[in-house]
């Protein structure tokens, strides 16, 4: 289920504007095969880490590179209700990680347009609907970071309605998690299907 559409404007402005221009760089075509092979490689690493340790789901991947790797961003869906400290420590776990694992990958770092990486350039945005992609009742509908802020939203009282819960600075949520217990709760193990016996081939 993607992110809806009345906050792309927001996003974009948020986590692609630069603030200084580009240097053109003349890749070849391998080179440019080797770079995107590599923000592949690193997505699907966190990707992979998301899903088994928190159950969250990869929705969609962008970024800016227009000449080297200016900013990577990955959306993520989560199908579970979440207060905004659950939120915050997912977000900021997610971000985390995603940035060390692009600064441990030798293959993207040529092409890094800084490095080490940090937050600022790793994009990290998290929804969170049921199953039926119904927004829930009360909790947090979405999270982002950007601009050196962390940013919350709540359920939609009515169409189109962008609820701002509240923001607050990165190091500020990135402090709070690191000092304070894991608030998340176990992810419930999935049901183990049984197969069924098949009598004489026909079932």
């Amino acid at each position: 289920m993607a992110v809806r559409v009345s906050f792309y404007g927001l996003v974009c402005l948020l986590l692609c504007m630069e603030p200084t221009m580009a240097r053109e760089k003349d890749y070849s075509k391998k080179e440019r095969e080797v770079l995107n092979r590599s923000v592949n490689e690193v997505v699907d690493m966190l990707e992979k880490e998301m899903k088994e340790r928190f159950g969250l789901r990869c929705i969609g991947q962008g970024g800016s590179m227009p000449y080297d790797i200016q900013k990577i961003g990955v959306r993520f869906l989560g199908h579970q209700q979440v207060t905004v400290e659950e939120a915050r420590e997912l977000e900021i776990r997610a971000t985390e990680r995603f940035v060390e694992i692009i600064n441990a990958h030798e293959g993207i770092r040529p092409f890094l347009r800084d490095y080490p990486w940090d937050y600022r350039r790793a994009s990290i945005m998290i929804a969170f609907r049921d199953e039926r992609g119904e927004d829930y009742p009360e909790g947090v509908r979405l999270i982002l970071q950007g601009k050196d802020q962390v940013f919350y939203f709540g359920p939609k009282k009515y169409p189109n309605d962008i609820d701002h819960l509240k923001e607050e600075p990165y190091e500020e949520a990135k402090n709070i998690v690191n000092s304070s217990p894991s608030c998340l709760k176990p992810m419930a193990p999935k049901p183990v299907e049984k197969k069924k016996k098949k009598w004489f081939g026909f079932l």
